[in-house]
């Protein structure tokens, strides 16, 4: 690593530490690793340390990659987790539910950053532009937006593609926070009020499930139409409809309902080029997902779930505009 790179990973890790994990002196950090990523965790580690905190690395290697995949419970790595003020995870988005043995929920509480709990996910760290200001913003805009939508009662959403999509916010909604993914990313995920939703929506990015990769967009874009918050109707390029009847289908109960409504609240470029194998979650391209979720008022997702990327959204709440072509309107 050249010295620009590794000046800039350690700005980077403080970042990470102040704005994301808030952490201040004094404190306990916890930082999960594996050797492979040994490099993050001691630059972590050494921001820790000159902000007169107190970090430590656990190295997790052999605990992931054998007894993690079986679910079985580490109970001192458990205990270690519960009692850092901080824990920085180096792994994926699930290892915080399920290395303290939490798979009741879908995992969703920890999308949050309940508790200071967060993912980092690493990538290419030392290459981030990324400022305390703006990753600041990612925090205020999705708290924000939250506030906004519980004291409404309708969105709109509409894209280039066709999409004319709406939801109610009644009887059952949720607006999570999705803070716990740092620092490039920042999300609130909608759970509409169950039967709402209706209109049309229009996949023209990439889905998760392998539906329409992104190897394929090219394509017919896939057109999903939508009465009483179920998808009644999809057509575009033949080959993603059946692959997308087929994992409607497979759900029990069928993966027809409107999950979640996925609003990123990043504005990093960096968040595109270097997260989300996918190509997925990009900052200017919101999602609609259609699953099998029946515990709207806790969780985001279903067991069977898949985002679908709409390009250039642009977003109604109660009439006023808060997103126009995929991107914030002054208000945020």
């Amino acid at each position: 690593m050249n010295k620009r790179d590794e000046k800039r990973l350690l700005k980077n890790a403080g970042i990470i530490l102040k704005i994301c994990g808030r952490a201040k002196a004094g404190e306990t950090v916890l930082i999960l690793t594996m050797r492979d990523k040994m490099l993050y965790a001691e630059a972590l580690s050494k921001k820790a340390v000159e902000s007169g905190m107190n970090p430590l690395i656990l190295d997790i290697t052999e605990y992931h990659g054998n007894a993690y995949k079986k679910n079985i419970l580490n109970l001192p790595l458990k205990k270690a987790i519960e009692a850092a003020d901080v824990v920085l995870n180096l792994q994926d988005l699930a290892g915080i539910s399920r290395m303290t043995g939490d798979l009741k929920n879908n995992e969703d509480r920890w999308h949050t950053g309940i508790d200071r709990k967060i993912w980092i996910n690493n990538n290419a760290m030392e290459k981030w532009n990324i400022t305390e200001k703006k990753t600041a913003n990612i925090r205020t805009r999705t708290l924000k937006l939250i506030k906004l939508l519980k004291r409404s009662k309708c969105v709109r959403v509409t894209s280039p593609c066709g999409t004319d999509f709406t939801f109610y916010l009644g009887k059952g909604y949720n607006a999570t926070p999705v803070l716990a993914i740092c620092p490039l990313y920042g999300e609130v995920a909608i759970t509409p009020e169950d039967g709402t939703g209706h209109g049309v929506f229009v996949i023209d990015g990439p889905t998760q499930k392998g539906v329409r990769p992104y190897t394929e967009l090219n394509k017919k874009h896939l057109k999903v139409f939508v009465e009483a918050g179920r998808a009644v109707k999809w057509e575009g390029d033949p080959v993603q409809v059946k692959r997308l009847t087929a994992f409607i289908e497979s759900g029990r109960p069928r993966a027809d309902a409107i999950d979640e409504i996925g609003i990123p609240t990043t504005d990093y470029l960096d968040n595109d080029r270097y997260w989300w194998r996918d190509k997925t979650h990009h900052h200017d391209r919101i999602h609609i997902a259609l699953g099998n979720n029946i515990l709207r008022s806790k969780n985001i997702h279903g067991k069977h779930h898949m985002d679908g990327e709409v390009s250039r959204a642009t977003i109604y709440v109660d009439g006023r505009v808060i997103i126009r072509n995929g991107r914030f309107t002054g208000a945020f």
